[in-house]
């Protein structure tokens, strides 16, 4: 049996056979949204073309679809550790529902408040809350996955996080124990 960088032939065709299934499911979710959508747009236009209701679908939905494509992305390049890849996930979820609560923001309390409130009012920016704070969280996962998560080479060149290092030390003082 051959083996291609590690891998052999029968390792090789499941994971080809796992991407393609997550490219079809990409294609699938992407054709859907895009349908039902489209749909929606012409619903909307035809009971309701003052009020553009379908940005509230249509963007939270976009959240989901952004997380699919990252999915199938991880999975192609071969991004292996769990902390990167919820880093990834982290940082694509926080750009898409930030988003969506942008537009929310800016469609309600600036481009069409007066329908929302039936008042006057000045735009409270609510938004900012969540993408400050939920940002200073993930600059939080993203620092903890440098400093302990990230491989480094170290003086006798093997490749090791500083997580590895500690279980390699901590394993090392308990068969000292038993060694007594």
């Amino acid at each position: 049996m051959e083996n291609y960088a590690g891998f052999s032939e029968e390792n090789l065709r499941e994971i080809a056979k796992k991407k393609v299934v997550y490219r079809f499911a990409v294609r699938l979710h992407v054709s859907i949204f895009l349908i039902v959508n489209v749909l929606l747009f012409f619903i909307n236009m035809l009971t309701t073309p003052y009020y553009y209701w379908i940005i509230y679908p249509f963007f939270g939905w976009l959240i989901g679809i952004a997380e699919h494509i990252t999915a199938y992305i991880i999975y192609a390049k071969g991004i292996y550790p769990n902390t990167k890849r919820g880093v990834i996930f982290h940082i694509v979820a926080y750009i898409f529902v930030n988003l969506l609560l942008f537009v929310i923001f800016y469609y309600n309390e600036v481009y069409y408040p007066s329908f929302v409130l039936l008042i006057e009012h000045t735009a409270f920016t609510w938004f900012l809350y969540p993408l400050v704070f939920w940002g200073a969280g993930l600059l939080i996962h993203i620092a903890v996955h440098m400093i302990f998560f990230r491989s480094k080479a170290d003086r006798e060149g093997s490749n090791k996080s500083k997580r590895e290092k500690a279980i390699e030390r901590e394993i090392e003082k308990m068969k000292s124990k038993f060694k007594k």
